[in-house]
């Protein structure tokens, strides 16, 4: 779900959110400053999608404490596409269990170092940009 670089981008961003749709392969990607943003960042996303017409029905995630938030956040919120998520949790750091997201932030992340070895960019500009939007 997120990936955490030691590197602050120029976005201010040191945490990668990454969500994927299981039957599309669709993702989402947020740069976030703090893992502590993460909640806030999903409430949005699922309320989003509920607009348009694709309600959240499942989320799968670790049971990380800024998971565990965003997990009481929807138990008590008002809006009900929130209050209506089922979370299916996983074991933490076990990529067997969040396949798809894992392997769509290692083939982003590839596609990212492809693109700043070709622009021939310095590695302080490396650093701040790999979360460039």
């Amino acid at each position: 779900m997120s990936s955490v670089s030691k590197h602050k981008s120029l976005c201010g961003a040191r945490v990668w959110l990454a969500a994927v749709d299981d039957t599309t392969g669709y993702t989402w990607s947020h740069f976030i400053e703090k893992k502590s943003h993460t909640p806030k960042n999903l409430r949005t996303l699922a309320r989003r999608l509920n607009d348009r017409g694709n309600p959240v029905k499942y989320i799968r995630m670790d049971d990380a404490g800024e998971v565990k938030k965003f997990v009481e956040d929807c138990k008590g919120a008002t809006e009900e596409c929130l209050r209506k998520i089922q979370v299916e949790h996983t074991s933490r750091d076990s990529p067997q269990f969040n396949g798809k997201v894992e392997k769509k932030i290692t083939v982003i992340t590839r596609q990212i170092k492809s693109a700043l070895n070709a622009a021939r960019l310095t590695e302080d500009l490396r650093k701040v940009l790999w979360a460039k939007q």
